[in-house]
């Protein structure tokens, strides 16, 4: 599976919904999701050892749990920081931030691969 990259240009205070259709190198749906967990994590830098966000579980979704792979959108993850979090990414008068972030699907078997990284930009909104 190829990573892809994304980069996101958010509002502070509004929710960001990440869906991922996990296809292999043939453009076929991964098949072997059955017990594989998901996470994201966003950090100031590449380098920075601490993260500002790292998903739970009930935040990055993996489907299907049983199996049963028919198409591409069976075969997916969804990341999902709500709007405390995503507002929490910007300090008191600050009005725009840059962070990196990744994804990654650790299989049952343990084989990790990470999925998606890019950057997001987070700025102030208007409507408050």
């Amino acid at each position: 599976m190829s990573i892809q990259q994304h980069h996101f240009d958010l509002v502070a205070g509004n929710t960001l919904t990440i869906d991922l259709a996990l296809l292999d190198d043939k453009g076929l749906p991964v098949t072997d999701l059955v017990g594989a967990t998901a996470e994201m994590q966003i950090r100031k830098s590449v380098l920075a050892t601490e993260t500002v966000f790292t998903s739970t579980e009930s935040e990055a979704l993996v489907t299907p749990t049983d199996g049963d792979v028919n198409s591409p959108s069976d075969s997916m993850v969804q990341f999902t920081i709500s709007e405390t979090k995503t507002a929490a990414l910007l300090a008191a008068g600050e009005t725009k931030k840059t962070y990196i972030y990744g994804c990654r699907i650790t299989y049952s078997d343990g084989f990790v691969s990470t999925i998606l990284t890019g950057k997001l930009n987070i700025m102030k909104g208007v409507v408050q």
